[in-house]
C-alpha cells in the first residue's frame, strides 16, 4: 500500500482509508470485525467514522478492532449529528438493527427522512462538542481522536468562536490532534473559502467526474476524500454508453475495457488518488474482495501512472459538463 505524510503527528498513513459507513449493513458483528481486519491486512491503516454510523455501533466496533493497534493506525470521527436518545441505548440499538434487516422497507422510509428521524443535526456547540468527543473517546476505547470534525456543518457553525475555542483547548491538551470539517461540497465549498481555523482539515466527495479538490487547496486546506466512485460512476457509464464511439476510442488509449463498469469504477478510484496525492481517499464497502481489489488499486498495481493521467484527460469533458 502506497503511504503519504498527511498527518504531521505521524510518520505515514495509507492513501487509502477505510469508511465504516457501509460495513454497518454486514450481517454480523464477526463480519464487520472481519472487514476491518481485511482493509488492515490490505495496508489501509486510516479509518473514518461517525458518531452517527450505525446507530451509534460504528464507533464501538472500530475500538474493539484497533485495541492493541492504535500506535498504527489513524482515526477520523465527527460530532454534530447525535443518534436520538432511543438509539443511543445500545441494546435498542442492536435490536433495531434486526428489525431494520427484516422490514427493509423501513429502512428506506428512514433513509428518506434521516433528518427527522428523530436524530439531532447540527448539534455544535461547546458543551454537545464535548459530550460527543467524550463518548467517542470511550467508544473508541483511545484517549485521543487524530482528526475531529464538525458532521454536516454551515459556515455558521464553522464560525462559532466558542466552538472553535473549545477544539483549541483541546488540540492543547493532546485529546485531538486536529479538527475541521466534513460534508457535502456546496457547503464545505464556502467553509474552504471562509479562512476560518474550522477550514484547515476538510473532508468531500472529490474524484474524476465532480472536481472540487483544487478549490479547497487553493485556500490552503489539507484534504482527506471521498466517494471516488459512488455518484461518478453512474455519470459516467451513462456518458459513454450514449457515445459509442467515444467508448471504443476510450478503450484503445487507456487498454481497459470501457464497457466494464467494474474497470470504470476502478479507473475513478486510480483518478482519485491522482487528484489528492497529498491525501487519503475514503472508500467504503461490506464486501471483502472489493476491499482487496480497491487496495490494489491504490497501491498501483491495475493501472500505470500513464493510463491514470490519460483517464484524468478524457474525463476533463465529462467533468465540464456536469459542471455546466
Amino acid at each position: 500500500m502506497k503511504t503519504v505524510h498527511c498527518f504531521p503527528w505521524v510518520k505515514q498513513s495509507s492513501v487509502l482509508g477505510f469508511g465504516t459507513t457501509s460495513f454497518m449493513s454486514a450481517d454480523s458483528t464477526q463480519e464487520r470485525l472481519a472487514l476491518l481486519e481485511t482493509a488492515y491486512d490490505c495496508g489501509i491503516t486510516h479509518f473514518d467514522t461517525a458518531a452517527y454510523y450505525g446507530y451509534g455501533e460504528a464507533e464501538r466496533l472500530l475500538g474493539r478492532f484497533c485495541a492493541g493497534k492504535r500506535d498504527k493506525v489513524t482515526i477520523t470521527t465527527k460530532f454534530g449529528i447525535e443518534p436520538s436518545g432511543v438509539v443511543k441505548a445500545r441494546w435498542i440499538n442492536l435490536l433495531a438493527r434486526k428489525v431494520l434487516k427484516l422490514a427493509p422497507f423501513v429502512k428506506k422510509m428512514l433513509r428518506r427522512g434521516a433528518p427527522q428521524s428523530g436524530s439531532a443535526w447540527g448539534v455544535f456547540d461547546p458543551e454537545k462538542a464535548k459530550a460527543s468527543l467524550e463518548r467517542s473517546l470511550a467508544a473508541l476505547q483511545t484517549d485521543y481522536i487524530d482528526l475531529f470534525l464538525l458532521h454536516e456543518p454551515t459556515v455558521e457553525s464553522a464560525a462559532s468562536q466558542p466552538l472553535i475555542g473549545f477544539l483549541e483547548a483541546e488540540v492543547k491538551k493532546g485529546i485531538i490532534r486536529a479538527y475541521g470539517c466534513g460534508g457535502e461540497w456546496g457547503q464545505i465549498k464556502q467553509i474552504a473559502a471562509s479562512g476560518l481555523p474550522t477550514s484547515h482539515w476538510l473532508q468531500f466527495e472529490d474524484n474524476p467526474i465532480f472536481r472540487h479538490l483544487e478549490d479547497a487547496e487553493s485556500n490552503g486546506a489539507k484534504c482527506i476524500t471521498f466517494a471516488p466512485f459512488n455518484t461518478a460512476l453512474p455519470v459516467l457509464a451513462k456518458w459513454l454508453d450514449e457515445r459509442s464511439e467515444q467508448q471504443s476510442a476510450w478503450s484503445k488509449q487507456l487498454g481497459v475495457d470501457c464497457d466494464d463498469k467494474g474497470n470504470l469504477a476502478m479507473l475513478l478510484q486510480a483518478g482519485s488518488h491522482a487528484r489528492n496525492r497529498g491525501g487519503i481517499v475514503l472508500f467504503s464497502s461490506k464486501n471483502a474482495q472489493r476491499i482487496k481489489q480497491a487496495a490494489r488499486v491504490a497501491s498501483g498495481e491495475l493501472f500505470s501512472a500513464d493510463q491514470v493521467e490519460k483517464f484524468l484527460k478524457l474525463t476533463e469533458e465529462v467533468a465540464k459538463a456536469e459542471i455546466s
